[in-house]
């Protein structure tokens, strides 16, 4: 890592356990309105952005499916989720980024997921923003994952150029978006 300048960090799945939550918010709100998400269908909407999951599902469910109902709850839920589950941090997580404080490493978080829920997040689960330089959210870049939109926002401020900077992945569209930044990645399923 000697040419590495800075860690750029996905969040779901990677810094916090919230898959299994964000799984029973889709399957609640889908429920709602008499659907069943199946597993397929979480998988291939998944890790691209609110937006392409509501039209994944808009595809499968067709017309009956009301995206605006969706887009009401969506936030209701996961508030009702993360106060009664709260959301934990993945192992090892708090060793590498004191790690990376002491090395003087930069230090970001690139996530397709919005503002809002961001901080949702970071309350649940205890992690505190301010040890980041820099988190860019999927409502602030014109592009989520897999386009390279959110690391080339990371890198530029957190002050590294892409290729002195690493990602930390969880998927396959997260390590895609890196490559295409042009910064390294270690994806850690």
């Amino acid at each position: 890592m000697e040419n590495i300048q800075a860690v750029l960090f996905d969040l779901d799945g990677l810094i916090v356990d919230s898959e299994n939550l964000a799984v029973q918010v889709w399957t609640k709100l889908c429920q709602e309105q008499g659907f069943e998400l199946r597993e397929e269908m979480y998988r291939v909407g998944v890790g691209k952005g609110f937006p392409h999951f509501l039209a994944t599902l808009s595809s499968f469910f067709g017309s009956g499916f009301d995206v605006e109902k969706v887009r009401e709850r969506r936030p209701l839920i996961w508030e009702e989720f993360l106060s009664t589950q709260g959301l934990p941090r993945k192992t090892g997580f708090d060793t590498l980024l004191h790690f990376l404080e002491q090395n003087n490493y930069r230090r970001a978080i690139a996530t397709s997921t919005e503002r809002p829920l961001v901080e949702r997040r970071f309350r649940a689960s205890g992690v505190d923003p301010s040890r980041f330089h820099a988190v860019v959210t999927g409502d602030e870049v014109p592009r989520v994952k897999p386009a390279p939109d959110l690391y080339l926002r990371a890198a530029e401020l957190v002050g590294v150029p892409p290729e002195n900077c690493l990602a930390l992945e969880d998927s396959d569209v997260g390590a895609q978006a890196a490559n295409a930044a042009g910064v390294g990645v270690i994806v850690i399923p």
